[in-house]
This record gives structure tokens, C-alpha cells and sequence, in this order.
């Protein structure tokens, strides 16, 4: 059976997330001032009500197709940059990150994913702009460390990220094919 876009995006998720973390450090690991943590990429601060330590990796893909996947479009998008958007709207804020993709296809950068932004990413040559999309946010990575000189220990580790995903992205764009 071939894999779907969708779980081709998970599998790099999962993979680079990895399972339970609660680094004090991390602003998504708290809500309601107590440190609750991060699994497979799923955040605390973005889903106070849930139980993170104790969730599944079934309960997160349910999550993430819903509240990611489904919601910012990302199977509409040609497949190197719909998993490129998954990754970053899971880091980001959603907003920001439709930007860096708006910018890297030639779209106004209104951080919404509407029909305009779904025509240039289509018309685009699909590999040149999901790299381009990749060192757009090695670029936001920088301006958040300029900003917020506490999380400067995660900029290697977000660098890192990036361009493990471009590998990623390079090695499945060999396997097109298997993209529905």
C-alpha cells in the first residue's frame, strides 16, 4: 500500500518531535502557569485540556490531521510544500508560517491560505520553493533568537530541523510517485 501524503508528513513529524518532553524552557510546555509538557509535537499551550503525558501517537495523528493537516490545507499544496507547511504551522504560529510560504511562492504574504496562495504554490516549480520556504524559516528562526536571547539553546536544534527536513524532502522527491 502507498503511502499518503498525510502519513508521509507524519512520519517526518513524529520522527523529529519524538515522544514527551518538559523543558522549563520551552513557552509551549505551560499552561495555566504549570509545566505540562510536549508529545510528539503537541503542545501543552495549544491544547491546555488535554493530557499530554498520557496521549498516543493515535490520538496526536487525529489531532494533527484535523487541527493542521485539514485546517491550513496542506494536501492541497504541491507534496514537498504541503509537508513543508505541516512541519512549520506545528512550530509557528500558523500565520507566520503561511507568510514564509506566501514569500517563497510569490503570493501576498497575508498569512491566509486562500485561492491565491494555493494558484502560486500550484504554478511554482515545487522544489525550488519548498527550499525556498525552508531557508525563509531558518531566517525567522534567527530574528526569534534576536529577540528572545533565552531560547537561543534551541537555534541549533531548529536549524537542524530545517535541514533534515530538506533532506527529507529531497530523498521523497525521488519517490514522488508514492504521494497521492
Amino acid at each position: 500500500m502507498m503511502a499518503s501524503t498525510f502519513d508521509v508528513a507524519m512520519n517526518w513529524l513524529v520522527g523529529v518531535e519524538g515522544g514527551f518532553s518538559a523543558d522549563p524552557d520551552d513557552p509551549g510546555n505551560w499552561s495555566g502557569g504549570e509545566l505540562r509538557g510536549t508529545r510528539y509535537g503537541i503542545s501543552a499551550a495549544r491544547y491546555p485540556d488535554l493530557d499530554i503525558a498520557s496521549m498516543t501517537l493515535e490520538q496526536a495523528k487525529v489531532l494533527y490531521r484535523r487541527d493542521y493537516w485539514g485546517r491550513y490545507r496542506c494536501g492541497e499544496l504541491p507534496a514537498p510544500l504541503g509537508v513543508a507547511l505541516f512541519d512549520a504551522v506545528v512550530q509557528h504560529s500558523p500565520r507566520q508560517a503561511i507568510r514564509l510560504l506566501q514569500d517563497a511562492v510569490g503570493a501576498a504574504t497575508d498569512g491566509l491560505l486562500g485561492p491565491a496562495t494555493l494558484a502560486a504554490a500550484n504554478d511554482a516549480d515545487r522544489h525550488l520553493a519548498a527550499r525556498l520556504f525552508l531557508r525563509n524559516r531558518l531566517g525567522y528562526y534567527h530574528r526569534i533568537m534576536v529577540r528572545r536571547r533565552s531560547l537561543e539553546k534551541f537555534l541549533r536544534g531548529w536549524f537542524d530541523r530545517v535541514l533534515r527536513l530538506e533532506a527529507f524532502l529531497i530523498h521523497h522527491q525521488l519517490m514522488e510517485a508514492r504521494y497521492d
